[in-house]
């Protein structure tokens, strides 16, 4: 069963050495990662951040017990655990199947996870156009035709460039 449970600022390592004490051996646990690229300098500079910010998802057979979850919500490192965690354990699934599938050998998300959600207004995350808000205007299955700083472009879906909607 997946539990979803949201760590304290710098204390993941502490709370996975927790969950270790607690069960005996350390369960499945997944945060997807994404690529951010930041000009640093004149150099870009790639930086890994959790795609969920302090969220991620932990998956043990043994949480079937409720006496145990009630015993984890006591964690060094733990700021909360959702408690309506165990009625959406189908979707869970299918997130978490979904981040993996589109991820890369690093663990991070790839573009691909994001091509096919629908939205008006992103936010590009890598390459020229870094931290840079755009509206989209037509959303094709190759190329993204968007208004950035009031000027119409039609940009590529390439594996190079990562947006995400806001």
């Amino acid at each position: 069963m997946w539990l979803v449970l949201r760590h304290k600022k710098g204390e993941l390592n502490m709370l996975k050495e927790e969950i270790k004490k607690k069960l005996g051996d350390l369960p499945e646990i997944f945060f997807p990662k994404i690529k951010i690229s930041k000009r640093i300098r004149n150099k870009t500079v790639e930086f890994k951040h959790n795609f969920l910010f302090d969220y991620i998802f932990v998956y043990d057979k043994k949480f079937c017990c409720d006496k145990l979850i009630k015993n984890l919500k006591n964690l060094k490192g733990l700021k909360s655990l959702l408690p309506y965690g165990l009625s959406y354990q189908l979707e869970i699934k299918k997130f978490v199947k979904l981040c993996k599938l589109n991820s890369d050998d690093d663990g991070c998300i790839k573009q691909s996870y994001f091509n096919n959600l629908n939205f008006k207004k992103g936010i590009f995350l890598n390459g020229p156009f870094a931290k840079l808000y755009f509206e989209v205007l037509e959303n094709k299955k190759s190329f993204l035709k968007v208004i950035m700083n009031k000027k119409a472009m039609t940009i590529s879906k390439s594996k190079d460039l990562i947006y995400r909607p806001i």
